[in-house]
């Protein structure tokens, strides 16, 4: 499964959160991003169409 956090972190770096706050999205992003990941390959996708059913370009 990808690692989702630093995408996240990556996306989020020009909102200037605080540090607390940023770590609780990036925690519940990941979480989402692991579930729509996990869905898609359950449901005959391959490791690179879930990847990009979770996080889109």
């Amino acid at each position: 499964m990808p690692e989702w956090k630093e995408e996240v972190r990556r996306r989020l770096i020009g909102l200037k959160l605080a540090p607390a706050h940023e770590a609780e999205i990036v925690e519940e992003l990941a979480q989402h991003l692991d579930d729509v990941y996990e869905r898609a390959i359950s449901i005959g996708a391959t490791e690179a169409e879930a990847k990009r059913a979770a996080l889109p370009r």
